[in-house]
C-alpha cells in the first residue's frame, strides 16, 4: 500500500498487513521531492507515480523510490496546473486529469504526452479496453469511450474516488467515507454503455 503523507512531504509504503516497509521523498522542488504529495498510481513493475499539488508536476519513481522523470507545464502546456489520479494501463501509460485546464491528459511511459481531451473532472478511471470514466466536478461519473467522445453519464452522486477492477467490478470512495462496491455494466460488444449502479456498502 502506498500512501501520500502530504503533511510530511512523503510517501509511506506498506506491505498487505498494514505493516510500515519505507518511505521515499523529502520537503523541497528537487526530483524526488515534495511540497504536498497527493495522488498516487502503481504500475504493474513497482514503479510508483506521485502528482504534486505545491509543485503542480508528476513525478515517476522507480520500485526504490528514485526519481526518473518530472512531467509539468514546462514538458508540456497541457500539464500545467493541479493534476490528479494517475492510472497506468499494461503498456506503462499513465492518464492524469488535469482539473485547472479541464483535460484528461495520457502520456507514454517515458513521461510524454501523447493526447489530451476535454472532460472537466477532478478524478478518472480506465477500463481494460480504453474507455475513461471521468469524477465530474458537478456531480456524477461521465464515461468516455476510446476515441474520447461521451457516450454516458451518471447523475450527481457524492462518489470522491474510482477504482475499476476485472468484469466491471469497481469500488468507490464516497463524501461520507463509505467504500462502495460498484456494478459497471459496460457492454464489452458496443460503443456505447449505460451508467453504473450501486451494488453494495
Amino acid at each position: 500500500m502506498y500512501v501520500s503523507d502530504s503533511d510530511n512531504h512523503r510517501v509511506q509504503v506498506f506491505d498487505a498487513d498494514g505493516k510500515f516497509e519505507r518511505e521515499f521523498g523529502s520537503l523541497g522542488s528537487d526530483r524526488g521531492q515534495f511540497t504536498i504529495p497527493f495522488d498516487v498510481g502503481v504500475d504493474g513493475r513497482g514503479n510508483v507515480y506521485v502528482t504534486d499539488d505545491g509543485l503542480l508536476r508528476l513525478t515517476k519513481f522507480d520500485p526504490r523510490g528514485r526519481p526518473l522523470w518530472v512531467a509539468d507545464g514546462s514538458t508540456d502546456a497541457r500539464l500545467e496546473g493541479h493534476l490528479h489520479t494517475p492510472r497506468i494501463d499494461a503498456d506503462g501509460d499513465v492518464t492524469v486529469v488535469n482539473d485547472d485546464k479541464g483535460l484528461i491528459v495520457s502520456l507514454t511511459s517515458d513521461g510524454l504526452v501523447e493526447s489530451a481531451f476535454a472532460a472537466p473532472g477532478f478524478g478518472a478511471a480506465v477500463d481494460p479496453i480504453g474507455r475513461t470514466h471521468v469524477l465530474s466536478c458537478g456531480g456524477g461519473v461521465q464515461g468516455y469511450g476510446a476515441d474520447h467522445e461521451l457516450v454516458a453519464q451518471t447523475a450527481a452522486t457524492d462518489i470522491t474516488a474510482l477504482e475499476l477492477g476485472p468484469g466491471g467490478v469497481a469500488v468507490a470512495l464516497d463524501q461520507a467515507g463509505n467504500v462502495l462496491r460498484l456494478k459497471v455494466a459496460i457492454p464489452y460488444g458496443r460503443s456505447r454503455f449505460p451508467s453504473a449502479t450501486q451494488a453494495g456498502r
